[in-house]
């Protein structure tokens, strides 16, 4: 079916191309579009004209032109049943990364609900534009011939997904719940759209229906807190958003509007000398969101009955050149398969890996290529990854001025940076024992929404991953021996599934043991 429709276009753009310019009228609109697409068929003040409508393999196809013959444009619609709709789309995807392929084409965009290649053949550049609906798939190829002037085809698609987008706000709103719910990106875009446009209580209108079936969208909850007249509902979104969210920005922006405090924004007091008893000192190390800590700290306290002090360093911080780029075993592997052998990534640089990726990706097809490419995107030294051992040395020589001789008092510092010891791909915590005692450095990188790609944050969720792993990060400055119940927060956890797999009661042996330093 996909080969057809791309070999269809081809061919209907062949028959446009070549006919004599007659007098532009207000064309006909595919039957399966509704009338807000009309707009996109008037290119530079001029209506396009229809050339030809086709049905094959169950796909409506209809092609219109400029009468200047340098844009032609074909519009296509495949129907399909909900449950085959992702596998009909994957198919588009593959066929078009064969012909992007075969004629040094490229992407510029990917998602599992839509996509963007584009190629040249015989002098015209072609674009194709395929994205999901709840029923069908709409193909747009928009094809420009060399020596006149078109408008900008970025504009131009960007001006087809904020309709397609409309169109899903429909069709959800028509299917329900799990519809709404299913396209909840889409339509926050949506509203995003109207408001842009000026139609504020349009976007209020959707809005209301995206956080009544997707709460957890908290960009829209947020959107709906700034634009709406309604005092209450605003109060409502900005008080889930100050509840829940992970994100520092939104919880700040909901602070603003609740009038409350920014949890951020509370400095802890210095780090004081000579701390005694069975106690925690935990120091934020930037990059370190300081809201966070209270919940932690209490959950954690919750779960151990030690009580928990957040203190900060009067001495400098900061984490310097990432030792590691992110997914880099993953990279590495990349490499090795494409150049067949096992080069020696001993000082291999950041721009080193750059280098290479491009290289390895050269000979690759369309699709990989827009892989690698976007990955390279997010190779900032932002996203970079910290061997911890020689930064826990430096908490510990930070710490020996302010160390007292009570062995129960224990010091871990937390951070948002990404970090890892050894040969781990990365790690929760690690531990340096020394003379005057140990000190553990916790990261809660990986434990983020946003670096789990996870479908909603959580803050009680994400604290509560924080509390489980200050467990371990704690009691083997005690030297309490590890559990053996995989439900006791001491327990060892490899990964994410595991910390949440672990509950908020220390089991019986555990329990005992630390009975013995209250």
């Amino acid at each position: 079916m996909a080969k057809s429709l791309l070999a269809l276009f081809t061919v209907l753009c062949l028959i446009t191309c070549g006919k004599d310019a007659v007098k532009s009228a207000e064309p006909s609109l595919p039957a399966f579009l509704p009338s807000y697409y009309l707009p996109l068929f008037k290119l530079n003040d001029s209506w396009l004209e229809a050339e030809g409508h086709q049905n094959q393999n169950n796909i409506d196809q209809y092609a219109y032109t400029s009468s200047d013959h340098v844009v032609s444009i074909i519009v296509g619609n495949a129907p399909c049943a909900a449950s085959v709709c992702e596998t009909v789309f994957n198919n588009f995807l593959k066929t078009s990364n064969q012909q992007a392929t075969a004629n040094s084409g490229s992407f510029s965009l990917v998602t599992p609900n839509e996509y963007r290649s584009e190629w040249k053949i015989g002098g015209a550049e072609n674009f194709l534009y395929v994205s999901r609906l709840s029923d069908s798939l709409l193909i747009w190829n928009y094809s420009t011939r060399a020596g006149g002037q078109a408008q900008s085809v970025d504009q131009y698609f960007n001006d087809v997904h904020a309709q397609i987008n409309r169109q899903r706000y429909e069709q959800a709103l028509a299917g329900g719940n799990v519809e709404m719910g299913r396209w909840n990106v889409s339509l926050r875009e949506h509203a995003e759209q109207l408001l842009k446009d000026g139609h504020k209580q349009e976007a209020v209108a959707v809005l209301n229906n995206v956080v009544a079936t997707s709460p957890t969208d908290y960009l829209s909850q947020m959107l709906l807190a700034a634009n709406t007249s309604d005092a209450s509902v605003a109060q409502n979104s900005a008080r889930v958003i100050f509840r829940d969210a992970e994100s520092p920005e939104l919880i700040s922006k909901s602070a603003k509007l609740l009038q409350q405090t920014d949890p951020a924004s509370v400095r802890p007091p210095l780090l004081s000398k000579g701390e005694r008893g069975l106690q925690v000192i935990l120091i934020p190390l930037a990059p370190c969101d300081l809201g966070l800590l209270a919940q932690a700290s209490e959950t954690y306290t919750g779960i151990t009955k030690i009580p928990v002090k957040v203190m900060r360093l009067s001495e400098s911080w900061q984490f310097g050149a990432p030792d590691r780029i992110p997914n880099q075993r993953q990279i590495q592997q990349f490499i090795v398969q494409q150049k067949g052998s096992s080069p020696d990534f001993t000082g291999w640089t950041l721009e080193r890996y750059k280098a290479e990726l491009i290289a390895a990706s050269s000979s690759s097809d369309a699709l990989t290529k827009f892989s690698v490419n976007k990955l390279l995107a997010s190779l900032g030294p932002a996203a970079g990854q910290y061997s911890v051992d020689p930064y826990l040395e430096k908490l510990a020589d930070i710490l020996v001025k302010y160390r007292s001789d009570d062995p129960r008092t224990i010091y871990v510092g937390i951070t948002e940076a990404n970090i890892s010891s050894g040969d781990a791909n990365f790690v929760f915590s690690t531990m340096v024992y020394r003379p005057e005692g140990p000190v553990s450095i916790l990261s809660y990188h990986m434990m983020l929404a946003k670096t789990l790609n996870a479908e909603y944050e959580s803050r009680k969720r994400l604290t509560e991953r924080m509390a489980k792993e200050l467990v371990p990060a704690t009691l083997n400055a005690l030297k309490i021996p590890r559990p053996t119940d995989p439900t006791d927060p001491f327990s060892y956890s490899g990964g994410v599934d595991r910390l949440d797999q672990k509950a908020l009661i220390l089991s019986k042996p555990t329990e005992d043991a630390l009975a013995k330093f209250r």
